[in-house]
């Protein structure tokens, strides 16, 4: 399928445990390409104390990384964002850094410890609406208090939350019972966006183009199309969605 988003990756170079070099990034982009991929959102970690890339290395690196990707293809298009650890600190963190928020939108993508409480969870997510900033959550099948609580997912899709997932889980590369758990979300239509989180060529390397495939066969080509098209494309096109249907 041609037109797929990448909404969560770490192809820019050298700002955490994504790519390493400048050349392993356009190996990146060139394979994302070939899968069919044609917008990505490049989400370095932004984690105090482990991933703490200032906004002018990240600036330059994206930059460079555009220049790379216009050189690919003049329809690869690439836009800027972070994925922002959830510490006492976020709300901080996220003011101070909107500028990288989801291909400068409202939209920020945020992840959790696995251990992390409903109540956190909840808190952060009610604190970012009332700033209108729309959470995205990253990989949500990672998180036990989510996984064990189809419930408490629905209140925070309901809140405006929007619901993400690696396109390596749908596909079952972290094991049946993530699998079952995507699978789940994806029938009752609680699943928003899927990323690839890729971190490198030889391990956590780009797959949308298999997880497209599995989706098309399993769901259809209108739904596939929406979870990986569609619904990134209001994302990048500025546009906010909470009302719409999924």
């Amino acid at each position: 399928m041609i037109g797929l988003y990448d909404i969560h990756c770490h192809i820019l170079p050298g700002l955490d445990d994504g790519a390493r070099t400048t050349e392993e990034s356009i190996d990146l982009l060139k394979m994302e390409y070939r899968q069919g991929v044609r917008h990505i959102i490049f989400t370095p970690h932004f984690r105090q104390g482990m991933f703490e890339a200032t906004k002018e290395d990240i600036e330059r690196a994206f930059l460079n990384a555009k220049k790379n990707a216009e050189k690919i293809a003049g329809d690869l298009n690439v836009y800027l964002g972070c994925e922002f650890y959830v510490d006492s600190h976020i709300i901080e963190n996220l003011e101070n850094r909107k500028k990288f928020f989801l291909a400068n939108s409202n939209y920020a993508l945020i992840e959790f410890r696995i251990d992390v409480s409903e109540d956190e969870v909840r808190n952060v997510v009610c604190n970012m609406l009332s700033y209108n900033w729309i959470p995205v959550l990253a990989h949500v099948e990672r998180y036990n208090c989510i996984r064990k609580n189809m419930s408490f997912l629905i209140d925070l899709s309901e809140l405006g939350a929007k619901i993400s997932v690696n396109a390596g889980s749908i596909m079952g590369k972290n094991g049946i019972i993530v699998k079952k758990f995507c699978n789940k979300l994806i029938k009752n239509r609680l699943l928003d966006l899927i990323g690839s989180d890729a971190h490198g060529q030889k391990t956590r390397k780009p797959n949308l183009d298999l997880c497209a495939s599995y989706l098309e066969k399993k769901y259809g080509v209108f739904y596939t199309k929406k979870l990986m098209i569609k619904n990134p494309q209001i994302i990048t096109e500025g546009r906010l969605n909470s009302n719409e249907e999924k």
